[in-house]
């Protein structure tokens, strides 16, 4: 990418504006960026807008970069996924690529910012890329989101990525019909939706659990009442405590297991619901929720119940059976 040669790659300005992309968002990412220059008293520095003084410049002059040994011993460990983009893609590009395969690194091509002066160098060498073991998948990746889907993203300020999403907005690899916003503003707006969802989610919750404890309390008292007799016989017998409480326990806990039973089944079936009805936008509103998820969500619900159940029947037991 460097001045007196880029004038003369094919789809030079596109080839530069996705380097550029790839370089700031690497930055955002805190990915570190390594530039090489091949000859650059011939071909110039690296394009003006391209890199920063973050970024380490190593010249060498084989087009192959693993031969020059300042460029192997600024390479991070063979754990390293490594980005290859630049030109020509048909000379150093390629032969770089084959040599860190070759020293034992993953390696990704990123097919559309890569050029060279002629376009069917640029095919051929994206062809032979094909070729090679491990790249397959690599060369296919022109267009697309470079980074895995994997890549946990934590960035330090939203203003930047909308200053690179500005930039990028109107390229082709950007998605025309799930467009994304970055505005601060819309930003904010969603976290405090999503914050007043979960502060209401949970008094609500809360609200169901009291009225949960109190109702299973009511009826443990109602039959404790109703089996005085029979309790005050069990007692003077000297019937074990577990024997007299057993009884009211497992009570509580099948009321509260047929209460929790009866939510998860909502719960289950409402997410299922939500995921036939649209899997796309909900995946979007909802990422991670998922069939197996919506089951163990109706799983703890069941739970919650049980115990529920069971400790407000404990609690009862302790306040009125010595009554």
């Amino acid at each position: 990418m460097q001045a007196n040669l880029m004038p003369h790659i094919d789809s030079g300005a596109a080839v530069l504006k996705h380097c550029v992309a790839l370089v700031k968002a690497a930055d955002l990412l805190d990915i570190p960026v390594l530039i090489t220059e091949q000859n650059p008293r011939g071909l110039g520095p690296s394009v003006d807008g391209l890199i920063g003084e973050r970024h380490r410049v190593i010249e060498k002059d084989t087009f192959d970069a693993t031969r020059c040994p300042d460029f192997v011993a600024a390479l991070p460990s063979k754990e390293t996924v490594l980005f290859v983009a630049g030109c020509e893609a048909h000379v150093c590009v390629l032969l770089t690529v084959t040599g860190l395969l070759k020293l034992g690194y993953t390696v990704e091509l990123i097919a559309d910012a890569v050029g060279s002066r002629a376009p069917e160098n640029k095919a051929i060498a994206l062809t032979r890329a094909q070729r090679i073991p491990g790249l397959p998948q690599i060369a296919d990746a022109s267009e697309s989101n470079p980074f895995p889907a994997s890549l946990d993203v934590q960035v330090k300020s939203i203003d930047d990525i909308s200053a690179l999403v500005i930039s990028v907005q109107n390229d082709i690899a950007v998605d025309p019909v799930y467009a994304t916003s970055y505005d601060r503003g819309a930003y904010q707006r969603i976290q405090a939706v999503l914050f007043g969802v979960g502060v209401a989610g949970f008094a609500f919750v809360s609200l169901l659990g009291f009225v949960a404890v109190t109702v299973t309390i009511n009826s443990i008292r109602a039959a404790i009442h109703a089996r005085r007799d029979e309790v005050a016989i069990m007692q003077l017998v000297g019937a074990p405590r577990w024997m007299v409480r057993g009884p009211f326990v497992i009570e509580g806990a099948i009321t509260g297991g047929l209460a929790g039973a009866a939510a998860g089944a909502v719960v289950f079936g409402l997410t299922i619901a939500g995921i036939a009805a649209g899997s796309g936008s909900f995946s979007q509103c909802a990422p991670g929720v998922t069939t197996t998820v919506a089951a163990l969500a109706a799983g703890i619900v069941f739970a919650v119940g049980l115990g529920l159940g069971s400790g407000s029947s404990l609690v009862s037991l302790g306040r009125h059976l010595e009554a």
